[in-house]
């Protein structure tokens, strides 16, 4: 057989596939736009990559005539799809590494069983790993598309195949990752910030002289902030007395701090100051009720101590007592300071400091009121299921982690100081890590070591 009847045999198995679509057109550009249609009708990721994976298998052996200057040669169907554009100049790479599932999060992990082992996107660099490197009319490559919809999966497939990729830039300079900052990727953010091989690239400015750090800055993101080498180093050298720079504060600020207006903080601080105060004043409320409706209920009249609370002398009862005044008292004190630095015909930097106190109070308010919960709950379970009630405590507690999250850091910077100067130098330097777990964890101390004094304090009486 001779081999033009070869491809002629070969092609009959692709009948579905028309001339246009054998060019790189709307045949090929449907097949890349299906995912989003499919997605709508409750399909996803699956049905695309069965699709594309039955495709492939049709089209493996056929080959197409090209006219590349003035000779013309016969290459693989496949590789010459892969590296068509539409008139956005959007490969089908383009379109696979822009798919998201339609299972996201941690619900995406349970399911991963169910997922194709193979991605489009991977399907489609075994064909063609040179569209990686194919920019779109925007300048954009696959793996600043990716970056952009926030899908990590992608990204992590090309950074680990292709590694220079996460140099390449789009026409305004970017890399993926400036643009994963600008878009508030959170998760591709993380990804890159945990791993130190991509330092390089944290510090990489754009066209206009951007880093990835000024962009978040400008897009309100603050997480890069907290998480970019730079400030940590900055911090460590702060608390080991580092030497400063020559560069005097003033004009250092001067260039650097971001210029306040004093109308539009006056206006947002009152607008803050409002939303919380709502806040603040429902906590107060409840647990104003909550002190005159115990858990366990009063004795009887005709008791000897009728009128009092049944559960009155256990830990677990004046540990609810204590954090649900705290909470109230917290959450009134800070209510009032909200109504101070709402008043817009005060100072600014009156008002400042009375909404930076405010802040302090409506977080011990919180956690004192997280724990009265708790408290109150393992209360009333306890003496019938202890499981239940000690597994309300545990998720109570765990709830407050998120809110302090800032407490891992300090302890990691102190441990960072132990390892350089040793544990007496650190410890001499640990006053601000201390004072600032102090301010998060003040009112779980009083709450707990409280109840376990007043309990050694009546088995000493008796």
């Amino acid at each position: 057989m001779s081999r033009a009847n070869s491809r002629q045999t070969k092609a009959q198995s692709c009948e579905g596939l028309n001339a246009e679509g054998i060019a790189g057109g709307p045949a090929w550009g449907e097949l890349a736009e299906a995912p989003w249609r499919a997605q709508g009708d409750g399909g996803g990721l699956a049905e695309t990559a069965a699709a594309l994976s039955v495709l492939l298998e049709k089209c493996k052996n056929v080959e197409v005539n090209v006219q590349q200057e003035d000779q013309q040669r016969s290459i693989p169907l496949l590789l010459y799809l892969t590296s068509q554009s539409d008139k956005n100049g959007s490969t089908p790479l383009h379109f696979a590494a822009s798919l998201k599932t339609s299972i996201e999060g941690f619900t995406s992990r349970l399911c991963e069983h169910f997922r194709p082992k193979q991605s489009p996107t991977t399907l489609l660099l075994g064909l063609n790993e040179s569209a990686i490197y194919q920019p779109d009319n925007r300048g954009s490559y696959p793996i600043l598309v990716a970056a952009s919809n926030g899908i990590l999966k992608v990204v992590i497939t090309l950074l680990k195949r292709y590694p220079d990729c996460a140099t390449l830039r789009d026409i305004q300079g970017r890399t993926f990752f400036h643009v994963a900052v600008e878009k508030k990727r959170r998760n591709i953010v993380a990804y890159v910030c945990e791993r130190p091989g991509f330092s390089p690239i944290l510090n990489m400015q754009d066209s206009h002289g951007d880093t990835a750090l000024h962009l978040a800055v400008k897009a309100g993101y603050h997480m890069l902030i907290f998480q970019n080498p730079r400030y940590m180093i900055s911090q460590l050298l702060a608390l080991s007395g580092g030497t400063v720079g020559y560069s005097r504060q003033d004009h250092f600020f001067e260039k650097y701090s971001k210029k306040r207006d004093e109308v539009i903080d006056s206006n947002d601080m009152t607008s803050a100051a409002q939303v919380l105060g709502i806040s603040s004043a429902l906590i107060a409320t409840v647990t104003f009720a909550a002190a005159f409706t115990l858990p366990g209920g009063y004795r009887a009249d005709d008791h000897t101590d009728g009128g009092t609370p049944t559960l009155a002398g256990s830990y677990p009862f004046d540990a609810f007592i204590i954090s649900n005044s705290l909470a109230f008292i917290c959450s009134l004190l800070a209510t009032v300071s909200l109504l101070y630095s709402g008043i817009q015909s005060r100072d600014i930097s009156i008002r400042r400091r009375y909404y930076a106190f405010s802040m302090l109070l409506m977080q011990s308010s919180t956690t004192s009121f997280t724990v009265a919960f708790a408290m109150g709950m393992y209360l009333v379970l306890a003496p019938v299921t202890l499981n239940a009630a000690v597994s309300v405590c545990i998720i109570a507690f765990v709830s407050l982690l998120p809110g302090n999250m800032e407490i891992g850091v300090s302890l990691a910077i102190a441990n960072t100081l132990r390892i350089r100067l040793g544990i007496w130098a650190a410890m001499s330097q640990a006053r601000p890590v201390l004072l600032f777990t102090w301010k998060r964890v003040w009112s779980c101390i009083i709450i707990f070591g409280l109840p376990g004094l007043m309990k050694i304090h009546r088995t000493k009486m008796a």
